[in-house]
């Protein structure tokens, strides 16, 4: 009775007009693993603030929601997430995202730090998983990359020649 009450609390809460209310609500929901609330969270994945949708995905990760991993990549390849693909990018970390290995990929390339940072993660825990054929389309993008990085100084970017640098090395060294 006392666990029913507290989720219609937290259901309330997540609806709140009041932001900083309704993330606290949210990941509470992820940190107790209450279930009977996904179907809420997996709604939330499409609120325009990012602060509500980051937090609904990071909770759906934390409650192993394994169908919203195809909503969790669509909303990190729209442009106008952009600024805040960490976040959702991070919400994957439990789940078994090997199928999007070449999207990570491209993220190295393209990301910035917290992106690349985040998306460095994922590839170090699928690896072993992926498929041979998909780490040597990889590696012929990064070293596609890295040769444009370094010949185009106006676009020499340190930071993302060293996350492909050490994404090649990954890659070697899986083989």
């Amino acid at each position: 009775m006392e666990k029913e009450i507290r989720i219609k609390e937290l259901i309330n809460e997540i609806k709140s007009n009041n932001e900083d209310v309704a993330r606290a609500a949210i990941f509470e929901v992820g940190e107790k693993k209450i279930n009977e609330v996904k179907p809420l969270l997996v709604e939330l994945l499409n609120s325009r603030s990012p602060f509500i949708r980051d937090a609904a995905a990071m909770s759906l990760g934390d409650l192993k929601a394994n169908e919203v991993v195809p909503k969790i990549i669509d909303l990190i390849q729209q442009p106008e997430n952009e600024n805040n693909r960490g976040s959702l990018i991070y919400a994957l970390q439990s789940f078994d995202v090997r199928d999007f290995f070449l999207l990570f990929t491209d993220l190295i390339i393209s990301g910035n730090f917290e992106v690349r940072e985040m998306a460095i993660d994922l590839i170090e825990n699928s690896i072993e998983k992926t498929e041979p054929s998909i780490l040597l389309q990889a590696l012929k993008k990064l070293n596609a990359a890295k040769n444009l990085y370094s010949e185009n100084q106006e676009v020499n970017d340190t930071s993302a020649i060293k996350y492909i640098d050490y994404e090649i090395e990954l890659i070697t060294n899986q083989k």
